[in-house]
């Protein structure tokens, strides 16, 4: 949320829901003593972004196969492993994890990938499905899956079932979220560092999508500073003075409210704000 601008709200949660979903088959399923690894990037201009889930565990065509499905091969396992409510233990999963993901993945025209055992699956950006044998084994499983974020409700259509859609309570609604129309940000817990611009820039946009992926027309930003000592004056300017200039200030006013700062603290915000808005009215 700090660096992409491109997404909306659902799809942060199609995003959320795929990533939970990924990790916890490394954790529930793959067998890993040592776990897992996770990578993430995003390509802004295509609107994509890509997320990789590695394990060194048993494989998906082995955990398939061990409580049933014993003939199955590697690469008709890892076929199936995308389908709908196949699982290794109905009792204990629903077989929904990568089944969507790949539905995700596939209905926003992007690409996944899965190596494990001797197998390799592809869904291409038309949606074919590919898989090959392979002649080296890849101890584990590999999941790459890229998502464009170029079609709307992708999460709802995905995970479509008997005709209703299905809707997750996200991490903003959990993390952030208050009663009355209120969104509390820590910003000790947001910003790497209060002495850098590039920091304050981060925050910046988190606060934007954070008031673009609001539900509620009367939103309240709560900034609340406690906890820090003193901030830099760039990352002052780069928070608090831009974001009262884009947004002019009386929407930063209705819309933006700093607790529990210190009195030095205060003076920076106010200044970086009073410079800001002097400088556009100088250049308009």
């Amino acid at each position: 949320m700090k660096a992409l601008s491109f997404v909306t709200r659902d799809d942060l949660r199609a995003l959320e829901w795929s990533i939970n979903e990924i990790c916890d088959n490394v954790l529930n399923h793959a067998q890993s003593d040592i776990g897992g690894l996770f990578q993430f990037s995003f390509r802004r201009f295509s609107r994509e972004v890509e997320f990789i889930v590695a394990d060194a565990g048993i494989g998906i065509p082995d955990s398939l196969r061990s409580l049933r499905n014993k003939d199955w091969s590697d690469e008709f396992a890892l076929e199936q492993s995308i389908r709908k409510g196949v699982t290794r233990d109905p009792d204990f999963g629903q077989g929904n994890g990568l089944f969507g993901t790949y539905q995700i993945s596939a209905l926003s025209g992007g690409t996944f990938h899965i190596n494990s055992g001797y197998a390799h699956l592809v869904v291409t950006r038309r949606g074919e499905v590919q898989v090959r044998h392979d002649p080296e084994k890849f101890v584990g499983t590999m999941v790459v899956c890229a998502i464009k974020f170029t079609r709307p409700e992708l999460l709802e259509r995905a995970l479509s079932f008997k005709g209703e859609n299905y809707r997750m309570a996200d991490w903003i609604e959990t993390k952030y979220e208050q009663d009355d129309n209120v969104i509390k940000m820590t910003i000790r817990d947001e910003a790497e560092s209060l002495g850098s611009r590039r920091s304050g820039f981060g925050v910046r946009t988190k606060i934007k999508n954070m008031r673009k992926f609001s539900e509620q027309e009367q939103i309240r930003i709560v900034c609340d500073m406690s906890g820090v000592g003193v901030m830099s004056s760039s990352f002052a300017d780069e928070l608090f003075g831009k974001l009262a200039a884009e947004m002019g200030i009386d929407e930063y006013k209705r819309q933006i409210s700093v607790i529990n700062a210190t009195r030095i603290n205060i003076m920076l915000i106010d200044r970086a704000i009073k410079q800001r808005l002097e400088q556009q009215q100088g250049y308009s």
